[in-house]
């Protein structure tokens, strides 16, 4: 009971509360929670660089170039778990893994989600969203219906059942209705300590994602282009970019869910053992 009531109200008991954190500096020095946002910092700091060296080298392109180092800055979220990875693995070579307690950076990453998801909030123009309160209204509601009928049947197939399934299809919904903060928003709900290996998975393929995405990201403005110039080419090419990475990634799944493809295709997920 104790354990219902708690995920009811979402407040621990006075005599149930768990530790968030250890301590890994003298606080006579700097405060450990400072110690750990440092280091945090100096990740975004060397996404910062990394972005602003891309940029300045496809500069030399021309205006395409320019386009693409643009649209990367949106990407700024697979960067930074890229070099998240990076200096998780400096601090692994350098035997400090004491330095950096998981459960502090638990705690930074749970508030940075919660500041996030308000800030979107706040951050929405009513009289705009009222403005064009039709055009929004139906993309919400198609793209909303594809989605989550989509990545759940097409998780269930690819995913074993054993394998953390269903976390990994909240992390995949979450950063597909929004970002890699987005997804891990709603991870944190079920594995609010990230125990298991679905979020450090996902910021691995992050890398692979972004090394596949370039064309579609250099074909974003093709529509846009399209409309301005008046030359209707522009917006097949897209068609036919996004059309190619539809059938590559139709022969993707297949080949990941193999028999399970399209078994009891009417169900949007694939329950237990005896259906996967």
């Amino acid at each position: 009971m104790l354990e219902t009531e708690r995920v009811r109200t979402g407040v621990y008991p006075a005599d149930r509360q768990p530790v968030g954190g250890k301590m890994v500096t003298e606080s006579e020095a700097i405060d450990s929670l400072s110690f750990t946002a440092a280091i945090v910092f100096v990740v975004y700091f060397l996404t910062f660089l990394v972005l602003t060296g891309i940029q300045f080298a496809l500069s030399f392109i021309g205006p395409l170039g320019l386009e693409l180092a643009t649209n990367l800055w949106g990407l700024s979220f697979i960067f930074a778990a890229l070099m998240a990875i990076l200096v998780k693995h400096i601090v692994r070579a350098l035997h400090l893994e004491h330095l950096t307690d998981v459960q502090m950076l638990n705690r930074i990453n749970g508030f940075s989600v919660d500041v996030l998801v308000t800030a979107s909030l706040g951050a929405i123009s009513l009289l705009v969203v009222l403005e064009y309160i039709v055009p929004i209204a139906i993309l919400a509601s198609v793209g909303g219906l594809i989605t989550i009928t989509l990545i759940p049947w097409v998780c269930s197939r690819i995913f074993k059942p054993d394998d953390h399934r269903f976390l990994r299809m909240l992390m995949i919904y979450g950063a597909s209705t929004g970002t890699l903060t987005t997804g891990l928003a709603l991870l944190r709900v079920l594995d609010p300590d990230f125990e298991t290996p679905v979020a450090s998975d996902y910021a691995y393929a992050s890398g692979l994602v972004f090394a596949l995405v370039i064309p579609l990201v250099l074909s974003i403005n093709l529509p846009v282009l399209a409309y301005s110039s008046g030359e209707i080419r522009w917006f097949w090419l897209a068609v036919l970019v996004v059309s190619a990475y539809l059938l590559v990634t139709a022969v993707s799944y297949m080949f990941l869910a193999r028999e399970r493809s399209f078994r009891k295709r009417f169900r949007v997920w694939l329950h237990s053992n005896v259906d996967a």
